[in-house]
């Protein structure tokens, strides 16, 4: 998106023209997260990218977020516990599973922290989503550091005319998240987080930090194949000893066929994965299947890596689906 400095002044005119809004003050969203200056709006703002403008303010600058599970759009909350591993302790090895009702519901909760993690635009809809919860808090942090770093350049412009403004605005996360951000970062980090006002960083204040999930999956309801891709990925992040297998299993001509690596390697990248993923990916896709998911060709062979594979990740939690 080209922006001008003029365009979120264009964009209020525009829609307080067509929809007849005539009371103000207006609100401005962007992909369903509340920006309050125009440069938070430049910032936000992308290709694609649905801007939604009302006389009233939007639900997540109203009132205190309810608890995730009190909310009708909500996604159903389930954890699971891997064994503990030789380098890591079982409070450690906690999973947050979240099961949404709809594409859009799940979206607006994780697209943007799936993308800093991935580093890459959605190539298509979102269905499933994993990362480690301190990729979350990393992505926290970040957009915290830009919104201080507007908030600095704007005030140093406003502060040299009049003295008296403050150097900087406060840090108020329910400008910089929507209502379905904030819910999922108060489920990852207990709902006293907080930012540190003078450099963005994430405070954790509750619950102890040996009881905050080491890892997130998402997925759509119903979604079952999803489920077991995205707990292929908690498995190789959280066990090392399933990593290794999958290497070791990767590596060894006598399973994976050259052919068939070389073959696996240019359909991912294709599939817009970066080279350090092949791995995981690899896994993923084969416990997942089909069997075909790499062509028809290769079904054979990846019918056997699929069970030899699933044997090293061991028990897939049961859920109920629907």
């Amino acid at each position: 998106m080209h922006t001008h400095p003029d365009s979120l002044d264009k964009i209020i005119a525009a829609a307080k023209n067509k929809l007849k809004l005539k009371k103000l003050p207006l609100f401005v969203s962007v992909d369903g997260v509340p920006v309050s200056s125009a440069e938070l709006f430049f910032a936000a703002a992308k290709d694609g990218s649905l801007v939604l403008v009302a006389n009233d303010p939007f639900p997540s600058l109203q009132d205190e977020p309810a608890p995730l599970n009190q909310l009708s759009s909500s996604p159903r909350i389930l954890y699971h516990h891997l064994p503990p591993s030789v380098v890591s302790s079982a409070a450690k090895n906690s999973v947050i599973h979240l099961v949404f009702s709809s594409a859009a519901l799940l979206q607006a909760a994780l697209k943007r922290p799936h993308i800093f993690y991935e580093q890459a635009e959605l190539k298509g809809p979102l269905k499933g989503v994993n990362f480690p919860t301190d990729s979350l808090s990393k992505w926290v942090e970040l957009v915290a550091s830009d919104a201080l770093l507007v908030s600095q350049t704007t005030q140093l412009d406003v502060s040299s005319s009049d003295p008296t403004k403050p150097d900087t605005v406060p840090l108020d996360p329910q400008t910089l998240f929507s209502a379905a951000e904030l819910e999922i970062l108060g489920l990852c980090f207990g709902h006293g987080w907080a930012l540190d006002q003078n450099s963005g960083k994430l405070r954790q204040q509750s619950p102890p930090s040996s009881s905050i999930p080491q890892y997130l999956i998402a997925h759509l309801n119903g979604d079952k194949s999803t489920f077991v891709h995205e707990w292929a990925h908690a498995v190789f992040y959280l066990q090392p000893s399933y990593q290794a297998a999958c290497a070791t299993v990767f590596d060894d001509a006598s399973q994976v066929s050259d052919s068939f690596k070389t073959h696996v390697t240019k359909e991912l990248i294709l599939w817009n994965y970066s080279p350090s993923v092949i791995l995981d990916e690899f896994q993923a896709y084969l416990v997942e299947g089909p069997a075909t998911v790499f062509g028809k060709r290769w079904a054979v062979e990846s019918k056997a890596l699929q069970t030899l594979l699933r044997s090293h990740l061991g028990p897939i939690p049961a859920f109920d689906a629907k």
